[in-house]
């Protein structure tokens, strides 16, 4: 088991919890704000931090290292990485862009802008193609095409909202849609405004500094 923490760091379980152990080894700003889990496997994992960018650790933790690429001293939260190809990771800031690494963390192109803050980012575990995310006061986005495009999603009941957090869950027809984790919540419909290229927000290819 392993754990980020704004005061401690990363700590680290081998025991299913009873006792942990700190493994900041490496990571200059232990304010953690995210975790992820390459598909590659639990020996490759990366913690976004609040200010300090990205790190990656290749040996499960014992040991950390900065990821440059456009993503250092960043505010790095969410961090989610793609369930099924390996070196895939998606990265939402504070100042709100979405980036993506298809490198295992060399580069982190930009391939969202245009909201305050993205603060919760969902893959569907079977089609990890489509991506949700929220943000903050811009609702919630999907894209079908791995990053490559946007569009708005849940204009109804999100639209101007904080999305803090997205899973995707599935309906009762087999469809996968994004759930906002707040109690007395259904799945929530797709409405006409899913649109890729809206206004709401901009697609680039370009390194945001």
């Amino acid at each position: 088991l392993i754990t980020g923490t704004r005061a401690a760091g990363v700590r680290r379980s081998l025991d299913n919890g009873k006792t942990w152990a700190t493994v900041n080894n490496g990571l200059a700003n232990p304010a953690a704000s995210a975790l992820a889990v390459d598909a590659a496997g639990p020996q490759s994992l990366y913690v976004g931090t609040v200010g300090g960018g990205a790190y990656k650790s290749d040996d499960s933790g014992e040991s950390w290292h900065p990821m440059a690429g456009g993503i250092q001293g960043l505010i790095v939260h969410p961090l989610v990485a793609d369930p099924v190809h390996p070196g895939v990771v998606y990265a939402g800031t504070f100042g709100g862009s979405m980036r993506k690494t298809v490198d295992g963390g060399n580069n982190w192109p930009v391939v969202f802008t245009g909201t305050r803050s993205i603060f919760g980012i969902a893959i569907d575990p079977n089609h990890s193609e489509v991506v949700y995310f929220g943000t903050v006061g811009n609702g919630a986005f999907k894209s079908s095409d791995a990053g490559a495009s946007m569009g708005v999603i849940l204009c109804g009941c999100h639209a101007g909202r904080r999305v803090r957090e997205q899973r995707v869950c599935r309906h009762g027809d087999g469809r996968h849609l994004p759930r906002k984790c707040h109690r007395n919540v259904v799945p929530l419909e797709e409405t006409p405004c899913e649109t890729a290229g809206s206004t709401a927000g901009t697609r680039s290819q370009e390194h945001v500094t």
